[in-house]
């Protein structure tokens, strides 16, 4: 935040602390990450805060549009069939910016994978679904690139699929955690516990209020009360790389994921000091800031 409003003041040192608040509080210069009970004004965007500088000085802009794309990277791993990306401007958004194209190239040639709008504007920005189909795919891994074209510049985003069997009759990651988590909060709504049966962890909630959730699964092996720590197994619908909101309006029998321990060697052999992960609470009404 430091950081951000001195870039602001060495753009226009006639700012004062009134105009800060004033854009801070009108969500000029912050983006909505949820609600304002967790997050307050959202998070700082620097490049809104920068352009806004600049528009107290003869209206000039500093940075120009540009096609941002998110997430840059998606795992489909064995199971998930779907998952989404959101293209917007992540420049000067009181510009144009247009999406032109999106097309998908495997690394082996096959058409495995298709690129569709799902809920765009008039400009093409918004969010796209990516649908894989394994169906004519010996078990594999196979890799790809999906690639965003825009009026200002293009993206590539890269894909990871695999093709197989996932399941292992003797695995067992410990005693399970799994939960139903407000996506706008994170907080839990509910959980129950399961162990591995057959190399799979069966689960049911019996009694579910219709709408959308997080599910996601993991062990407490240090007994904070929060799954998915450092060093505890974790998984989550469709991936942990890219979790998902599932709609529950009836039954749902089709939810399926695979959850384990996860090995980054990045993580490993960094600083001592590195920000830690953070799980998700599984006590019913409590969410991840509430630990702290």
């Amino acid at each position: 935040m430091a950081g951000v409003l001195a870039l602001m003041l060495g753009i226009n040192p006639a700012l004062t602390p009134f105009d800060i608040d004033n854009a801070i509080n009108a969500h000029e210069i912050t983006e909505d990450i949820g609600s304002s009970q967790f997050y307050g004004a959202g998070l700082i965007d620097a490049t809104r805060a920068v352009n806004r500088a600049a528009d107290g000085d003869a209206g000039s802009t500093v940075l120009d549009p540009v096609l941002r794309i998110d997430p840059d990277g998606l795992n489909f791993g064995f199971l998930a069939a779907e998952l989404h990306l959101s293209a917007t401007n992540g420049g000067n958004d009181q510009e144009p910016l247009t999406v032109t194209g999106a097309s998908f190239a495997s690394d082996d040639g096959a058409a495995w994978l298709s690129v569709t709008p799902e809920s765009v504007d008039a400009t093409g920005l918004g969010t796209y679904r990516a649908s894989v189909d394994r169906s004519a795919l010996e078990d594999g891994l196979y890799t790809g690139t999906i690639h965003f074209s825009s009026d200002r510049n293009d993206v590539d985003v890269a894909v990871i699929m695999q093709v197989g069997d996932a399941t292992n009759a003797q695995a067992d990651a410990g005693h399970h955690f799994i939960l139903l988590v407000d996506p706008d909060t994170l907080e839990t709504v509910a959980a129950l516990e399961a162990n591995a049966a057959s190399g799979a962890y069966p689960f049911t909630f019996p009694t579910t209020a219709p709408g959308d959730y997080l599910l996601v699964a993991g062990t407490d092996s240090d007994g904070d009360g929060f799954i998915c720590d450092d060093g505890e197994a974790c998984g989550a619908f469709p991936t942990t790389e890219t979790v998902e909101p599932i709609t529950v309006d009836a039954d749902r029998g089709d939810i399926h994921f695979i959850t384990g321990f996860a090995v980054d060697v990045g993580t490993a052999v960094s600083s001592a000091a590195a920000e830690p992960r953070r799980g998700y609470s599984r006590e019913v009404g409590t969410a991840p800031a509430d630990r702290f």
